[in-house]
This record gives C-alpha cells, sequence and structure tokens, in this order.
C-alpha cells in the first residue's frame, strides 16, 4: 500500500529530505491511519538539487521503518537520480549528436560546393594561379600554367616549376622569395618564363601568405599574368610622349618666337611713330600688344597642362596649408595695397605630390584673389573637413563674384571662363590644370557658388592610378 502521492510530495518538496512517520504519527492522521501502518519516502533530487521526484516504501511487516532503512532507501533514490539524470542525458545527447552530424553533413556538403567552384573558378582563370608549401615547393598549378610552358598536370609540382625560369632571372626571383619569407609578406615582380613555343614571356607575379589561428604561414598563395602586350604599350606610350615632348618644344618655339617678334615690332611702332598717332591707332597698337601677352601665356599654361599630363606623381605626407601660406605671401607681395582676411587651418596632412599640389592651390587661391578683387572686405578661407562618405573634402572658398552654377559642368574645361575676360582676365586653362592633377591623384574636383555670393572649390585625394 502507498500513502496519498500528493501529500507525500508536498512534505517531501518542503523539506528535500527522506522521511519515516512513526506508527502513531500514521494513527493519528485523518488519511493514512485507514491505509498505512508503517511508511518511508525519499526525494529524487538532480546534480543541482531540484526536486524530481520521490520513492516511498509503505506497510513495513513488522514495526517503524528504521534509521538504517532510512539509509537504504536514501542510497537507493541516490542511484535512481542518477539513473534517470542518465537516461535524460543520453537522450539529449543522442539529439545533440543526430544534431552535430546533420550539421557537419551539410557543411561538408557545403565546403565540397565551396571547393568545386573555386577549382572551376581557378582553372578556368586565364592568369597563372599557384599555391606553394611554406618552404616554396609548388603544391598546385592551375590549367593556364600548362597552357604557357606545356607539360600533364602535376608534373610541375614541387621544385620543378623553377626549370622554366630564365637563367638570368633566377637570382632575382630567389632573392624576392627570401625577402618575402623574412617579412611574411605580400611580394611581387617580374620573372621570365620559357613557354611551351620556344619563347620566354614575361610575368608579372604576386604571391601572398596564408595564416593559420597561431599566425604560422600554412601556404602562398600566387599568381601570374602576362605582360607582353603591357610592355608593349608601356613602349608605344614612352615613345609617344617623346613625339609629344618634341612637339611641345615645336609649340613654344614656332608659336611663342612669332609672337615675340609681333610684340617687339608693335613697341618700335609706338616708340618711332606713337606720337604721330591718333587716339584709335594707338588703342589698336595696345590691344595687339595685350593680345600677344595674353597668347604668350596661354601657350605657356597649355604647355604647363601637358607637363602635368607627362609626369609621373611622387606621393609624400606633407602639410597642405604650409604650401598654402606660401601661395598666399606671393600674391600679398604682388599686391600689398589689397587687404584680404585669410583663414588656413592648421595640419591639414595629406598624402600626395607635393610640387603637383602646389599648382592646384596656386590656381585656385588664385581665382579666389582674382574674384574677391572687387570686394571691400575680402575674404579667402583654405581647410579640410569630413565628407558624407567618410572622405576628407579639402576646401577653398571665397566671398567674391561667384558664378552660375547653371555652367559648372564645363568649369573644368580647356578655355572654359565663368566671367568674361573683360571683368576678370583669365587664359581659361588654370581649372582644366587642376581638374587634371586631382585626377590624377584619383580623387574628384568640384564647385558650389552662386552670383555675388562667392565660391567654394573642394577636391578629394584617392589612390593614383
Amino acid at each position: 500500500m502507498m500513502m496519498d502521492a500528493n501529500r507525500s510530495t508536498a512534505l517531501i518538496e518542503q523539506t528535500p529530505r527522506p522521511m519515516r512517520p512513526y506508527a502513531e504519527e500514521l494513527a493519528a492522521h485523518p488519511v493514512w491511519r485507514e491505509n498505512l501502518t508503517a511508511s518511508g519516502a525519499a526525494p529524487l533530487l538532480s546534480r543541482d538539487g531540484q526536486n524530481i521526484g520521490l520513492i516511498q516504501l509503505a506497510d513495513k511487516i513488522e514495526g517503524d521503518f528504521t534509521e538504517e532503512d532510512e539509509a537504504i532507501l536514501a542510497q537507493l533514490t541516490q542511484l535512481a537520480s542518477v539513473a534517470l539524470q542518465n537516461t535524460t542525458l543520453f537522450k539529449d545527447v543522442l539529439e545533440l549528436n543526430a544534431g552535430l552530424e546533420r550539421k557537419v553533413e551539410e557543411r561538408a556538403s557545403e565546403l565540397a560546393s565551396k571547393e568545386a567552384l573555386y577549382r572551376t573558378l581557378t582553372e578556368r582563370a586565364p592568369q597563372i594561379i599557384s599555391y606553394m608549401a611554406p618552404d616554396g615547393k609548388m603544391l598546385y598549378l592551375n590549367k593556364a600554367w600548362h597552357d604557357l610552358v606545356g607539360g600533364e598536370p602535376g608534373g610541375w609540382l614541387g621544385d620543378r616549376w623553377r626549370e622554366a625560369l630564365h637563367p638570368e632571372g633566377i637570382a632575382a626571383v630567389n632573392s624576392n622569395w627570401a625577402q618575402a619569407v623574412a617579412t611574411q609578406g605580400r611580394h611581387e615582380g617580374e620573372r621570365r618564363f620559357l613557354g611551351k613555343s620556344g619563347a620566354y614571356h614575361t610575368m608579372h607575379y604576386i604571391a601572398s601568405p596564408v595564416f593559420d589561428h597561431d599566425g604560422r604561414v600554412i601556404y602562398w598563395v600566387g599568381g601570374d599574368a602576362d605582360i607582353a602586350t603591357l610592355k608593349q604599350v608601356e613602349e608605344a606610350l614612352r615613345f609617344s610622349n617623346n613625339e609629344l615632348e618634341a612637339f611641345s618644344y615645336s609649340v613654344s618655339h614656332d608659336l611663342c618666337s612669332p609672337l615675340a617678334v609681333i610684340d617687339g615690332y608693335s613697341r618700335a611702332i609706338l616708340q618711332k611713330y606713337g606720337e604721330q598717332m591718333d587716339r584709335d591707332s594707338l588703342g589698336y597698337l595696345e590691344r595687339i600688344r595685350v593680345r600677344t601677352v595674353e597668347m604668350a601665356q596661354m601657350i605657356e599654361e597649355l604647355l604647363g597642362l601637358a607637363r602635368v599630363m607627362r609626369s609621373a606623381v611622387r606621393y609624400e605626407r606633407f602639410d597642405l596649408g604650409a604650401i598654402a601660406a606660401r601661395v598666399i605671401e606671393d600674391y600679398r607681395a604682388r599686391e600689398p595695397q589689397r587687404n584680404v582676411e585669410i583663414k588656413i587651418q592648421p595640419d591639414i596632412m595629406v598624402r600626395g605630390d607635393p610640387r603637383l599640389l602646389s599648382l592646384v592651390l596656386d590656381n585656385l587661391i588664385g581665382n579666389a584673389w582674382k574674384f574677391t578683387s572687387k570686394k571691400e572686405a575680402a575674404r579667402i578661407s583654405i581647410g579640410g573637413m569630413i565628407g558624407p562618405d567618410k572622405q576628407t573634402e579639402y576646401f577653398v572658398a571665397d566671398n567674391g563674384a561667384g558664378f552660375n552654377m547653371a555652367y559648372s559642368d564645363k568649369l573644368f574645361g580647356t578655355f572654359q571662363r565663368p566671367h568674361s575676360a573683360a571683368d576678370f582676365p583669365s587664359t581659361g586653362v588654370g581649372l582644366a590644370t587642376v581638374q587634371r592633377i586631382i585626377s590624377r591623384h584619383g580623387g574628384q574636383v568640384w564647385a558650389k557658388s552662386a552670383q555675388e555670393q562667392g565660391a567654394t572649390f573642394c577636391f578629394t585625394l584617392g589612390e593614383p592610378w
């Protein structure tokens, strides 16, 4: 017989320890006295002490349950608790294991799919793709390698690939490899491989290390691209540049010299016959002289623009504000009578070509200086700020004449002027030069303005092309 389980459970939950009521207690109980002569119960406790059930013994043949009976019951409940929890745990482990197996299968299938895709991409790539062990031994070469040098897949692995190198370039390749291993950084260069046609191919190669979780190189991934065509293009460009330089010299000599002659004859006529000429004739000669000077200046600026496009960009880190201050000093020296308020933001650090960016500031500040010439309280500001795309935007702003934004798309074209030459003399080449230089720095240039409300020219600097 068993006593009321609900009442026993309630007692065990209140005092989670074995209990064994005496016969007198059972006899005095309104429910148990009719069913039980002796009873004992102990809780089933989980590992964290939670009550998960109980074991109850009742109707001992003779007498009450003893302390020894209670100890045996306690041991029995401990064993039962462990067995119950192990059964539950084993079930959980089986479910977890089944889940892990499914995930492993899914992951293995995903990796196999990605490996097949990657293998297909590398095999079909037009450039040579390779993997090398940390000691430089080749582990993989794709189809492009065999298309170039011949042989069967696997035949060029290990150190065999070095046999295709041009003998004169082996030392340089080995030196470059040793330096890459020492620094564990990306390395690149040029090398020549003997093709299956019997001709050597000039290749540009790049290799990068792949690291494990401990920071050790596990292999190198590299690529080679045939640059024979590029070399031909470079040679053609070099020839074209030489031709352009010769043409520029010819333009400088053949156009500037006649202009100098015209200007000289104009001055001679003025000196010899000036007193005999009427006002209109003097005006015509003076206009001739002014136009010859303007033409000479325009030719010089066009030649400067050509030199800008040919010259290499040499990158340095420097303070753009310091260059702006020197440009301002030059303009103050030319027109000391002008009262212009100048604000230059401190520490405008940039990375670019100081010589070329000096031309940018000279043109932009020159425009600001010119277009504020009719303002009594002229102001020019130079600085930098972070734009909406988190890129630094450098600016030259003024409170001068400004211009109509309807013509902003033509602003940076050659010979384009926002104002008439009568109001503000200009060759129309300065902003075109600015645009070319900023473009060569990988940046952009634009302007914001309104008539009689000043102008702000902004530019960014990016990576070189």
